[in-house]
This record gives structure tokens, C-alpha cells and sequence, in this order.
């Protein structure tokens, strides 16, 4: 039996500022050694946008990288958000685009946990192009025992396109299906990637919600809510947009 959650409030700081993404929190949010305080939620207002139309594709996946070689490091120090605009270095999110694939020590000021209704965000600036997408990312648990397991979990990555002279947005929905999550094994994490074969350009914001499909392990669930069992979450280091460019 889980024990009873305490939800951990959010001292948002005001900001004299247009840009979205900037949230503030308290140095200590989301970095608590009790696991079930440290969800990150927030949609920011990306679930108000009107939207027009919705369309779904199929990603294909790349084989991942793994997170702690030296040619993941080394490529996400290369291509990380902040290099290519520093609009994005601000806010709680702007972790990340730092180029961090894994947590370097830094444990849950690396990383965003978050559980199966995902989160979102507003980009700084609007998106005019990218071609690939990299999330590196791995599970983890409340089980007293690491599981040490990769764990079958399907994502849904969205954009949010603007429409000139429009208050309505569009969506492009990229459904990786399937996807081997490695899950307890300590701070090693995967680099996934692949091609944005549906152009997002003009892309102001994302969201990524999963499904944990795995049932090889009936104790878990990626429900933060479910006091029955231990819990699930997706420990989201990096997103990565290479060589994109931005206005």
C-alpha cells in the first residue's frame, strides 16, 4: 500500500517577460528525495490552444545511443538548445536544453519526471526549421528492489503549429510505439531520435505524454495516483531539435 501523497504547491514567480517557457520555481522544486513529490505536470496553458486540425504520424525510431557513451555526451554538448538560441537558457525547463544526456550527479536537477499524462511547454520563439527530434530519457521506479529491466513504453510527442493570421493552431502528433525504456538502472539513460517526415514548422510549443504497455511487471503503475502500487515515471533529460533555427 502506497502511502497517502502530499501534493507539493507551486511558488511560481511573477516574471516581467513574453517568454513562455520561463517558469520559475524554488531552488528545492521537484528535488525531493521522496519520489512522488518531485512529478512535473504542468501543461502551461498549451491545452487551452484552439485547435484546428490533428494529424498523426507514425515516427520510425532510431536504434538509441546510449546516454552515458562518450559520442551521446559529446553530441548533446554539441547540439544543445541553448547553443543554437539563448532564449532558451531560462526557466525550470531550460534543463532541458542544456545538452545534459544523463544526470552527471546532479539527480533530479537534470531531469524532469514525469508521469503518464506528460507535460508541455511554449517554446521561447517560433519554429521556422528542424528536421530531427532527440529525447534522451529512462524509467524509474519506487520499487524497493531496482527493477533493472527495459520496460515497453509507447510516447506521443506533439507540436503545436501556429496558423498565420490565425488564433487557431494545428497539431502534428508523432506516435513512437513500442519503445524499449530502460528502467532502475541508475543515471544510464537513451538517446532516441527520428525524422520529422511532417514538417513543424512554425511550431510554438510540444507536449510528450506515454503509456507504460509493459505488463512483464503487474506491480507498477505510471498512474502517480495509484496508492496500490509503486510507481512508474519517465525521467526526461534532454530534447534535442539539431541545427534548427528559430524566430
Amino acid at each position: 500500500m502506497k502511502k497517502s501523497l502530499v501534493l507539493l504547491p507551486l511558488f511560481a514567480l511573477a516574471l516581467c517577460s513574453c517568454v513562455k517557457t520561463a517558469e520559475l520555481y524554488p531552488d528545492d522544486a521537484y528535488c525531493h528525495t521522496e519520489f512522488d513529490l518531485n512529478y512535473y505536470t504542468e501543461w502551461n496553458n498549451v491545452d487551452t490552444l484552439k485547435i484546428n486540425t490533428t494529424k498523426t504520424v507514425s515516427a520510425i525510431v532510431a536504434p538509441p545511443q546510449e546516454g552515458l557513451s562518450p559520442s551521446a555526451v559529446e553530441f548533446g554538448n554539441k547540439n544543445k538548445l541553448t547553443s543554437i538560441d539563448t532564449s532558451f537558457a531560462y526557466g525550470y525547463l531550460s534543463k532541458l536544453y542544456d545538452g545534459r544526456i544523463s544526470c552527471g550527479g546532479l539527480y533530479q536537477k537534470s531531469r524532469v519526471q514525469l508521469d503518464k499524462t506528460g507535460y508541455a511547454t511554449f517554446f521561447p520563439k517560433q519554429l521556422k526549421s528542424a528536421s530531427t527530434f532527440y529525447m534522451a530519457l529512462r524509467g524509474g521506479t519506487t520499487c524497493e528492489k531496482p527493477l533493472r529491466a527495459n520496460l515497453i513504453v509507447d510516447y506521443e510527442v506533439t507540436f503545436y503549429i501556429h496558423i498565420t493570421n490565425s488564433d487557431a493552431y494545428d497539431k502534428v502528433v508523432y506516435k513512437l510505439n513500442d519503445v524499449q525504456t530502460i528502467t532502475d538502472f541508475g543515471g544510464d539513460t537513451r538517446l532516441y531520435s527520428f525524422s520529422l517526415t511532417e514538417s513543424i514548422k512554425d511550431a510554438v510549443a510540444m507536449s510528450i505524454t506515454y503509456n507504460l504497455k509493459d505488463t512483464s511487471h503487474p506491480e507498477i503503475a505510471d498512474d502517480y495516483k495509484d496508492e496500490e502500487k509503486e510507481h512508474f515515471a519517465i525521467m526526461l533529460y534532454e530534447i534535442l531539435l539539431p541545427n534548427s533555427t528559430w524566430f
